[in-house]
Order: C-alpha cells, then structure tokens, then sequence
C-alpha cells in the first residue's frame, strides 16, 4: 500500500495484551527507595511513565510479581478510574513491575511501531473510544478482552518511522527543557532547607534561638499563610470539552488534562490536589504550580499568595511537607481544608520570608519561562500529530524540508517557526534569547547522542 493508505486492525491482532498484578494481600509499598520501582495508574500518563514518583518494592515482593513487568518498547494503558490513559516504556523502566490497574502492550508484530501506536492510543478521539468502551458496569473498566477488540488505524511502518521521528523532536525539546525546570527548581528548594530546615539563614550566627526556633518566628497552620479560591473552581466533563476550542489549559488534582476556551484564573497560583491523586509516594502532597490564564476542575485546593507570604514561598514550603497526617479515606484519599487547618508549620519571621522570596523570584521567573515555551511546544506538537497521521500533512516533503533529516536534528529556524505559529500575544512574551537557550540545550543533547 501507499504511504497515504492505512489498514484497520484490531489490537488482539498486531500485539499480545497482558495484565499487571496488585500486590499481594497483607503486602505495601516500601517507605524507602529500592532497586525494584512499581509502576501506578497515576505514572502513566500524556503517553509517558512518569519516573518522578514511582512506587517501590522490595526484593521478595519482585520475585512474586516477576510475571507481570514491563520492557522497554511495552505500551502501559490504564484500564480502571482514569481509563484510556497510555505510556510508552523507555529503556530505564525495562522489567519494573505494573499494576492491575493497567495492562501492557506488548510483542508486537513486524509491521507495527509501538511509539506510533504510542501517538494514536493517545489522542483525545482514542481515550474517549476507550472510555466508551469500558462505560457499562457499576465501575468502569476496559476488561482484557474489551482492550482485545480496540480498533485503530495503521499507515505503512515507513510512514510510522517517519512520524515518529517528526514527533519525537518534539518530546526530546520538551524532555530537555523539564531537565532545565528541574536544576532551576533545586536550587529554590536547596535555599529554602538551608534557611529554613537547616536554620543557616542570613545572620543565623548572631540569631536568638528559643525552644529550638530563632526568636519571632511562630508555630501556626497552613491557612495562616495561603488565600484559597476553591469556590471558583468548576469541572467540566470530557465530552464537553472535546467540543471547545483549545485555548486554556484545564487542570485536574495532579495534571493539565485539556485545553478549553475560557479560563476561571489569571495569574500566579499553587494547586494542590484535594481527592484522588493528593499524595506522592515519600509522603509529599501533589501540586501544580502554575501561571497565566487557566480553568480547574473541583479535585484540586486553588492556593494564592498574601501580602506577607508569596505564593513562591508557599510552593517552597509544601514542596517537601509531609502530610500523611491530614490525608484520610483509603480507597479515595482526601485532604480537606479542615485538615488544612490542623497541619502545624514552622512560620519564619516577615522579614526572612522577604528576602527568601525576593532571592527566587528571578528563578520561578526562569521556571515559567521555560515552562511556557513547553506549554507552545506541546499545543504544536498535539496540533499536528493529528494532521501527520491522517495524511493532511505530506510526511515525505516535511521530512526533505529538514535539511539534517539524516540525524533527525531540526534547524534554530525550524524550532523558532514552532513559538511563531502560535497567537502572537502569548509569543511575545517569550525572548528569543529564550528559545535560544532550549535550542541550544537540545543540540548539545543530540551531539552527546551521536
């Protein structure tokens, strides 16, 4: 066939689906890092394991589980609760364990590739197939023999290679940038335990101690420092959704889900996930920090600085709270505001929260930066995958248009066309010098490799 025809085929018939396992009855989680990482329904996500916030077993528990892992090249698709979510598995995940809550693509045939596949299970028409599909029982699921009968469109594997690697340029801009997010945010949170955790702030050599705090610092709560805005917040479902312009994003308790056309907020503002995904594995509350003109649905705590507490040092402080003391409900984990309310903190002096503030300020600035050149990256990387896969755009001339297609590198001018093409206000506000900067992180990324 023609690199424009595609063939329909059932997944029961390009790949074997198998299932994850849960742990055994009377088993948990480890409380410290092992070498044997367990992967949750809530890493896999945006066609991605998240690796960030994994699970851990030890080694007895591995042996028993040692059946239901995932390799690399695997497709970990989400069968319960957030149903249709899907991840590729890269090579540092080769063999970790899977939950039941997700089963795995997995031996797949000689006409497929499994990261193009990755792509289509991803887009927003698959998801809500899916979650058609598993919509029937008093709790929804897409059973193994339901995933069996899911039906997708395939071109010919030269035309999946070569959207994958259009594609994959992308995801590598955007994987590098987050390695820049990461260094940038270390270094606020290195400051804020020096200061705060360790007690060596500005001045500590000289500083008044009583029971153990620096004299005018107090023990309050978590309210005592934060505005919250929950009664603004309002869910909107998939379906609806699907049928708005994509405009702003549209954020749940742990992640951006979608894009709408309108917004609830503007601004700088902390979320923190109030049901469902609320804590992470080390015992740390799950946040989003964010900027801009955005809409929430009701599973997250809207939080906004005051005029004493900048939302920055707010982030800094529940960054690495434990909370496992106001979470409640087992199978559906909560934190309520009454619980806010209750958590005990360590409040410094208004003065040292100043200068604190004022000192990461230019970093969170850079943060965000980066963050919306990743937010452009994302929306074109999203706009046209859709296009490449149904042939609207010619795979073939955009391939030769790239004038180091051998190495798969794209040109400074490429990569600047991607911001361009998007509304001009947003663009204005990144710097070129900006875009240089990503730029130049993902050709010294690509040299490494070659």
């Amino acid at each position: 066939m023609s690199s424009m025809e595609f063939n329909t085929y059932k997944l029961s018939e390009i790949c074997d689906v198998k299932s994850g396992k849960r742990l055994p009855v009377g088993s948990n989680f480890s409380d410290e890092i092992t070498d044997y990482p367990y992967i949750r329904a809530r890493d896999i996500k945006n066609g991605k394991i998240d690796s960030s916030s994994l699970a851990y077993i030890d080694e007895n528990l591995h042996k028993k589980l040692k059946k239901y892992i995932i390799n690399e090249g695997d497709i970990a698709l989400t069968v319960v609760a957030n149903i249709g979510d899907v991840g590729y598995c890269e090579k540092e995940l080769d063999g970790v364990n899977l939950t039941e809550n997700a089963i795995r693509l997995t031996n797949f045939k000689n006409n497929i590739d499994s990261k193009y596949l990755t792509y289509f299970l991803s887009q927003p028409f698959s998801k809500l197939y899916m979650e058609g599909l598993a919509a029937g029982a008093a709790q929804s699921k897409l059973g193994i023999y339901k995933v069996n009968k899911i039906k997708v469109l395939i071109p010919n594997l030269d035309f999946q290679k070569r959207i994958v690697s259009i594609i994959s340029n992308y995801d590598q801009l955007i994987e590098n940038n987050n390695k820049r997010i990461k260094i940038l945010e270390d270094m606020a949170e290195s400051l804020y335990k020096e200061w705060f955790v360790r007690f060596r702030f500005p001045g500590y050599e000289t500083a008044e101690f009583e029971n153990g705090i620096p004299k005018g610092w107090i023990v309050g709560n978590l309210l005592d420092i934060m505005l919250l805005h929950d009664s603004k917040r309002k869910p909107i479902s998939s379906l609806e959704r699907s049928q708005k312009e994509k405009l702003y994003p549209y954020y749940g308790a742990a992640e951006l889900m979608d894009y709408i056309d309108d917004y609830l907020f503007d601004g700088r503002y902390l979320l923190m996930g109030e049901d469902g995904s609320v804590i992470t594995s080390e015992g740390y509350p799950v946040l989003q920090f964010i900027e801009g003109k955005f809409w929430v649905n009701n599973h997250a705590h809207v939080i906004s600085g005051t005029t004493n507490y900048s939302i920055n040092f707010i982030y800094s402080l529940l960054k690495k709270l434990s909370i496992n003391d106001i979470v409640t409900g087992a199978a559906q984990p909560k934190i309520s505001i009454g619980r806010m309310k209750k958590k005990k903190i360590l409040i410094p002096n208004l003065e040292m929260v100043k200068k604190y503030s004022d000192v990461v300020e230019p970093i969170f600035n850079d943060i965000f930066k980066i963050k919306n050149i990743n937010q452009l990256l994302i929306r074109q990387r999203d706009a046209l995958l859709p296009r490449l896969m149904s042939g609207k755009i010619d795979v073939e001339n955009m391939n030769k248009s790239n004038s180091k297609c051998e190495t798969n590198v794209i040109s400074f001018d490429q990569f600047k066309q991607m911001f361009e093409m998007q509304s001009a206000a947003r663009a204005k506000e990144i710097l070129e010098d900006d875009i240089k900067a990503s730029y130049e992180v993902y050709i010294n990324d690509k040299n490494k490799k070659s």
